[in-house]
């Protein structure tokens, strides 16, 4: 082989490796020329291809048409569109591929739409979780399956703009806002807004629970390059990613609600949030103002319950088309949603009269339907077999109410230790209140405090005049509250046996910060009031409050007014007192050194949960009683909105103190505990009266009667009727 080799001349070796290498040209060449388009083809192929298209917008068009509708809103719209079109695409790019030539492919490839992605979809694809929870590894929705739904409901594609989600604990409810999070963040990048009750509450979430996602799911991670915490575009109450950025906020703090807008929030533990911020108002109205920019947002609102009448949470679900998870039970296949009153459980024998403690020894649940047992091994099959059924399905706005007896088995408490729990908190209305709340996820009502509400208490009414005293009202006391435009006064009326009468409720207009409003206020307080005897009483003590922005004009007037009665300036305790009204006021007028002024103005320091807690009282006692026994008395005289204003507020038990109903004044409210605090000043004190005493006043200012009606004299009621008043200065 060498040999014949070297008998080759190098010449023709030379000519050999050329022609390889030209032939090697040429077949490049005519690959690429067999891959060249024709002018012509590319004329046609855009030909064709404009045809289709028309043709498919024209049916898009007819079926846009038939879908949406005049009353639809531009959320909806928005959504059927962008469904629409997708469709389109996805259609147009299937049928140009399967004409089969490359160049046509590679037109499809273009052509066809990203796939929506849900946030269910997203989780299972890439969220995980390493650290804080009992079942690390990739979320699987399929462990918790009542949750995807509402999951999907805030997917950007979704026509759903608002989804709320009254829960129990141990449900996944925040875990599903944070897989919204991820989502939007690496899938569908917008502005987004966390809200919490507190800025405490946020730092806390942030470290424990946001900055786990952002470290621990690869997806998320990196957008923040890998290090979240030394990422200088980020901060605790600010996540920049790319397309957008997350704000964390806290209901508390109205600065951290306004400027810039967003169009996705999430508002957790909305029971929580105060229905007033400083000046500012709402701040659930506050956080909506700043996604009204976009008309494609969305709004996710989550919560455990707290108190009827008073959670944020039961108010929006209420208004929702309210939708309960229904699961098929696997004897008769009948679909139902898991109600406490329907779990049963057996308990172990005890000796008759014995104090131990109960024990559950067997639990289940009671079929509806079929009244089968059904034991809980049975739960993960009928989760996964269940579905979301609303029961106001023309309600746009989305809610979900969920309880502890859906917790998967692993991710919260069995049924055994639900029926424990419920056993071993019966007597203890703070365990039962928080057992009820977290574990069934309903408002607590506490039953030892039943509410009176304004029309219930209008039917109490009784036919005595305004400006009139009835029998048996003995002594007088004012309270006022001052208002930026007008001074609301109420006139309390005191008696025997701890009764009161609500005898007038005026509202005097002006500006507190002129002397005519003032000098009006006195004229009123010095005008008496008559009683069915004929005697004239006047008020034995006025309480102003001096909170408010005319503090210094409610001191000026405590101290320059002529009226012969005690005047003093009250504010509101921040604290739950003992009492109604301490021993002595509060100095607070100091000059220029600190030092008390002497002579300056005195303020006392009202227990105004104290006051309410009689008045509560006194209105549930009341309830069932005849007129002549009630303690509270009413005129007919005084109208509805006097009634509203006086049931304004709740009592919440979790922070031991009343809060206002959303949208309610409390001006009544406020006054009658002003007036009822008057009436325990030191000179005064009618919770120290004594059965004698009252009986004492009453000879003085209604002297008994003889058969015809004349008047028995008497020496108690020689005396002048400013004994009294001078007696309690």
């Amino acid at each position: 082989m060498n040999a014949r080799l070297e008998s080759i001349p190098l010449a023709s070796a030379r000519l050999m490796r050329e022609k390889v290498e030209l032939d090697i040209e040429k077949t490049k060449l005519d690959t690429r020329r067999r891959s060249v388009l024709k002018l012509a083809d590319m004329v046609e192929n855009g030909r064709w291809l404009k045809n289709r298209l028309e043709t498919r917008l024209i049916d898009l068009e007819a079926e846009l048409l038939e879908t949406i509708t005049p009353g639809d809103d531009e959320f909806h719209i928005h959504a059927l569109l962008e469904d629409a079109l997708h469709r389109f695409l996805a259609a147009a790019a299937a049928e140009l591929a399967d004409l089969g030539e490359s160049h046509q492919k590679s037109a499809a490839a273009g052509l066809r739409p990203r796939r929506p992605l849900t946030v269910s979809e997203w989780a299972d694809a890439k969220r995980v979780l390493k650290t804080g929870t009992a079942n690390p590894g990739p979320w699987r929705t399929a462990l918790v399956p009542y949750a995807k739904e509402i999951m999907d409901c805030l997917s950007a594609h979704s026509p759903v703009a608002r989804v709320v989600f009254m829960k129990s604990a141990q449900v996944a409810g925040t875990e599903m806002a944070i897989n919204w999070l991820g989502y939007v963040m690496e899938h569908a990048p917008a502005e987004m807004l966390m809200v919490m009750p507190t800025l405490e509450l946020m730092d806390r979430f942030v470290k424990r629970r946001l900055n786990r996602l952002m470290e621990e799911t690869d997806a998320v991670s990196a957008l923040f390059k890998g290090n979240v915490k030394r990422d200088a575009g980020n901060s605790l109450g600010l996540k920049v990613y790319p397309g957008g950025s997350l704000i964390m906020a806290g209901a508390n703090s109205p600065n951290s609600l306004r400027s810039d807008a967003v169009r996705y929030t999430i508002c957790d533990e909305v029971d929580g949030f105060e229905w007033e911020v400083g000046n500012e108002g709402d701040p659930l109205t506050l956080i909506e103002n700043r996604m009204r920019t976009y008309s494609r947002r969305k709004l996710f609102l989550v919560s455990t319950p707290t108190i009827k009448g008073a959670s944020r949470i039961e108010q929006e679900y209420l208004r929702s088309d309210r939708r309960r998870y229904h699961v098929p039970c696997p004897h008769c296949g009948e679909v139902q949603h898991l109600r406490w009153s329907n779990l049963k459980w057996r308990t172990s024998p005890l000796a008759e009269n014995s104090t131990a403690r109960k024990v559950v020894i067997n639990c289940w649940y009671e079929c509806e339907h079929c009244g089968a047992s059904i034991d809980e091994h049975h739960k993960p099959a009928m989760l996964a077999g269940g579905r979301w059924i609303a029961e106001v399905p023309e309600e746009k706005t989305r809610g979900y109410h969920i309880n502890a007896l859906y917790s998967p088995i692993g991710m919260g408490l069995r049924w055994t230790e639900l029926a424990q729990k419920w056993l071993d908190v019966q007597g203890d209305f703070g365990e039962l209140k928080t057992f009820v709340n977290t574990y069934l996820g309903e408002t607590w009502e506490d039953p030892t405090r039943k509410k009176s509400e304004s029309r219930e208490l209008i039917t109490r009414a009784e036919p005595y005049r305004l400006r009139t005293v009835p029998r048996g009202c003995l002594k007088i006391t004012v309270g006022v509250d001052t208002q930026d435009n007008r001074l609301a006064v109420h006139y309390l009326g005191h008696g025997k046996g701890r009764r009161w009468w609500a005898l007038d409720y005026v509202e005097l207009p002006g500006d507190p910060g002129r002397d005519q409003l003032w000098h009006d206020l006195e004229n009123m307080l010095a005008t008496p009031l008559r009683n069915n005897s004929g005697r004239d009483l006047l008020p034995a003590a006025v309480a102003i409050d001096v909170g408010g922005h005319h503090a210094d004009d409610v001191k000026a007037f405590t101290l320059n007014h002529k009226l012969k009665c005690i005047v003093m300036a009250i504010k509101g305790s921040p604290r739950r007192l003992n009492s109604v009204l301490p021993r002595r006021p509060e100095k607070k007028e100091f000059n220029h050194r600190g030092k008390v002024v002497r002579g300056g103005a005195e303020v006392w320091e009202v227990g105004t949960e104290h006051a309410k807690d009689r008045l509560i009282n006194d209105l549930s006692g009341d309830k069932e009683l005849a007129a002549e026994e009630r303690r509270g008395h009413f005129s007919a005289d005084l109208d509805e909105g006097y009634f509203d204003q006086l049931t304004s507020e709740h009592y919440n038990p979790v922070k031991n103190r009343y809060e206002l109903k959303k949208g309610k004044r409390n001006e009544a409210l406020d006054t009658w505990v002003y007036a009822w605090a008057a009436a325990h000043h030191p000179l005064i004190r009618i919770d120290k009266m004594r059965d004698p005493d009252w009986e004492a006043l009453a000879a003085q200012l209604e002297p008994p009667v003889d058969a015809a009606g004349r008047e028995v004299p008497s020496p108690a009621s020689s005396g002048s009727m400013l004994s009294g008043w001078k007696r309690g200065r």
